[in-house]
């Protein structure tokens, strides 16, 4: 209903400006017995008690293996999105931060690296140079490929994340977001 919110403000928006720019007259407004609903988005969040069963889970596969890996580092890097995880590179880590820009907004981060966070890095980042990328989701540089290579594994992420959710006993389908 959200999707359907926003399109319908994006509609209204237009109509707004074609009026005050005189392309439509103000009697076919449709707007004016209308109203826009926005319901408010379900929560996302797991538990404590959740989280450590995520630690704690012992994956079977490769697979379930990066899946923890990948969701645990998110969660090192609070919450870091799966796009901003796998465009970190090497050269991101300096001074025992992991310094990015956020992809979606531009904004910069700046996380300290705990232990639990540099164990985790050092097992991606074994014989790699500061230009490559620690998680190897990337394997192009046209950047096409890129985002579909990020896509791609973005799906396989999201498909054993949800296998262990089941196994840990989490109610809700666990998924990156």
């Amino acid at each position: 209903a959200n999707g359907l919110s926003v399109s319908m403000r994006t509609l209204r928006a237009l109509y707004n400006r074609a009026i005050k720019q005189k392309l439509v007259a103000q009697e076919y407004y449709p707007f004016s017995d209308y109203t826009i609903k926005n319901e408010s988005t379900r929560k996302r969040a797991i538990t404590a008690a959740d989280l450590e069963s995520i630690k704690q889970f012992k994956p079977t596969t490769e697979r379930q293996e990066r899946a923890k890996d990948f969701f645990m580092l998110s969660f090192f890097l609070i919450g870091a999105s799966f796009v901003d995880i796998a465009f970190l590179k090497v050269k991101n880590i300096t001074g025992g931060r992991i310094e990015y820009k956020r992809r979606k907004t531009g904004r910069l981060h700046s996380v300290p690296i705990s232990p639990p966070l540099l164990a985790l890095l050092d097992k991606y980042m074994v014989g790699k140079g500061k230009e490559d990328f620690i998680l190897s989701v990337i394997k192009s540089t046209d950047p096409k490929r890129q985002v579909a290579n990020v896509r791609d594994e973005l799906r396989r992420f999201n498909r054993s994340l949800k296998e262990i959710g089941i196994a840990c006993g989490i109610e809700a389908p666990l998924t990156s977001y």
